[in-house]
């Protein structure tokens, strides 16, 4: 690949958005050559004046033929995009798109199948994986100081992506509509499902789980959800809130092994309890590049696979336990994933 690697942006409907540019400006030799949003070419403009965006497109097509980037990174809904690959792949364009995967299994599954039909790398960025707290935490399950892993939770919440009302401009309101893939479930369960799979290290058996609109007034999505997931010798509570007021803690994952028990202190450490005593374990070094944007680039520059963490193959065992978790909720019913 060139050493100036051109990338375009595609969808403006997630808030990391804005970090995201930010985070691609910093790695050399990044040009952003282009942003395209059909439903969003007015707020493109402001979008692409503050971040120094070469040009705004009014579709995909237009930003892919015209701009030619190496690699798309997409912030568009989360059921929007299996419509972003699918453009890509016609253009043989790499992608990053935000977490989740996907609105639904079905949706992941076109995903990857587009994929390997076009010879296209998918990467679904997970903003935890550039913090090193998480791959400490890793380094202490692998290594066995905490026993075998028997019990898992998270529990992840705000006051909602819009601050718990339904914004004027419709499109910001498309969190609460599950068919753009909305929802507290998938914001946010997506987390405990993700670093779960990649603690425990074994795919997940079946699902039960409850989601309602508890406290809001519109929309159609939960605004809160508990997923159960369970995996073949442990168990993994996954929570999500768009109603919480504050932030009560704990932060991040709690780790339950045979050996010890392991959770994030405010401090930004991991305490270890065990047989009565407490261990502070400060972070490590970070073993991957800093950002999304900046790992996407790296691996498609060197030609080296993507982190598993943001690898199709691990993002389609999320969506599954996701996906299960929806379904669950509906039907109330244990889910096969």
């Amino acid at each position: 690949m060139a050493s100036v690697t051109k990338l375009g942006i595609m969808g403006m409907a997630h808030s990391h958005l804005n970090s995201l540019i930010q985070y691609a400006r910093q790695v050399e030799g990044i040009e952003l050559v282009g942003i395209a949003d059909p439903t969003r070419t007015d707020l493109a403009e402001g979008v692409a004046k503050e971040f120094d965006i070469a040009k705004v497109y009014p579709d995909y097509a237009s930003l892919l033929s015209e701009a030619k980037p190496d690699g798309v990174i997409s912030c568009a809904e989360n059921s929007h995009h299996v419509d972003v690959v699918a453009a890509c792949a016609s253009a043989g364009v790499n992608v990053m798109v935000e977490k989740p995967l996907a609105g639904t299994l079905e949706q992941a599954q076109k995903i990857a199948a587009i994929a390997k039909g076009a010879g296209i790398q998918v990467m679904c960025n997970w903003p935890i994986l550039w913090s090193p707290i998480y791959h400490t935490l890793l380094k202490l399950v692998q290594d066995g100081a905490l026993g075998r892993i028997f019990q898992f939770r998270y529990r992840a919440g705000h006051a909602g992506p819009t601050g718990g009302h339904m914004p004027e401009d419709p499109r910001g309101g498309w969190w609460f509509w599950k068919e753009l893939g909305g929802g507290a479930l998938l914001d946010f369960c997506c987390y405990g499902a993700c670093l779960s799979r990649w603690l425990i290290g074994e795919p997940a058996v079946n699902v039960v789980a409850l989601a309602d609109r508890l406290c809001y007034d519109f929309g159609d999505t939960e605004d809160n959800a508990v997923v159960l997931v369970r995996y073949p010798s442990a168990i993994a509570i996954l929570e999500a809130t768009w109603t919480q007021h504050g932030d009560p803690g704990p932060h991040g994952p709690i780790v339950w092994g045979t050996a010890a028990t392991a959770f994030f202190a405010p401090d930004g450490n991991i305490v270890v309890l065990r047989d009565g005593q407490q261990e502070i374990v400060e972070p490590g070094a970070l073993p991957v590049e800093p950002t999304g944007p900046a790992h996407f680039v790296a691996c498609l520059r060197e030609g080296r696979p993507f982190h598993p963490i943001v690898s199709l193959p691990h993002n389609l065992e999320v969506m599954a336990i996701l996906d299960g978790g929806l379904k669950a909720a509906a039907s109330g019913q244990a889910v096969k994933v």
